[in-house]
């Protein structure tokens, strides 16, 4: 399983999200992998992370950069289409379209791999945008634009509780890193499916994409670790 984080800054959005792999029936034992690449750079204006079937994701992701090269300026919503058209394409041509068995309480769709795309940037107006996109029906990568500020994928209970409880549109483009790498850390220590190094991406409006080099990850990472300390001690009586 994994956790990718798009949080909208007041000069930015940033992106986030583990490198993590489980293997295995997570009600027995597992194997993990933490060298999965999980965020992409989709166009110089958008930004993109995957979680679900990291391989059948990955592939997917290839085809899609390569359907988005012939639009090098790509906004958020054309990047959005572009997702939704090949997603569906290829998943038909994979797996055979969406088909639907009788359950309890009425039709469930039959089991596909699950993969979800959390995709970020600007669109024509120059408005910043997270767009939840899923394979699994009836979503079928459609669209899903939040409309808080931020959102999550994968597993996301405890990043969505603390986004909640301490995000503000106003934040700053590095207060916002901080926070997204935050909801994972935090996540990390309470659920083994999410792990591994963390990787950011940032989208701004007035330069390219870019996914930050390992280094100042690391660094953001130690903030975090930081602020858990700080709020840690918070509790702790002077003198105690």
């Amino acid at each position: 399983m994994s956790l990718a984080v798009a949080i909208e800054a007041a000069n930015g959005i940033v992106l986030a999200a583990d490198s993590r792999a489980t293997f295995g029936d997570p009600r027995g034992m597992t194997a993990v992998n933490d060298t999965v690449q999980k965020i992409y750079k989709l166009s110089p204006r958008t930004a993109v992370a995957m979680v679900g079937q990291a391989e059948i994701g990955n592939a997917l992701i290839q085809h899609i950069i390569a359907g988005l090269s012939a639009q090098p300026g790509a906004n958020v919503d054309q990047a959005a289409e572009s997702i939704r058209t090949l997603g569906n394409q290829f998943f038909g041509q994979w797996f055979g379209p969406p088909q639907f068995m009788m359950g309890p309480s009425g039709p469930v769709s039959v089991p596909r791999p699950d993969v979800w795309f959390l995709l970020v940037g600007h669109d024509a107006g120059g408005r910043r945008k997270i767009i939840n996109m899923g394979s699994t029906p009836p979503f079928n990568f459609a669209p899903n634009v939040s409309t808080t500020g931020f959102a999550a994928a994968g597993v996301v209970p405890l990043a969505v509780y603390l986004l909640n409880r301490l995000y503000r549109r106003d934040l700053d483009l590095e207060i916002t890193k901080d926070l997204a790498a935050y909801c994972i850390v935090e996540t990390a220590s309470q659920d083994s499916k999410v792990g591994g190094p963390i990787r950011l991406a940032v989208v701004t409006s007035n330069a390219e994409t870019v996914v930050l080099p390992e280094a100042d990850c690391e660094q953001i990472v130690e903030r975090s670790h930081r602020h858990r300390e700080t709020l840690r001690n918070s509790f702790v009586p002077v003198g105690g």
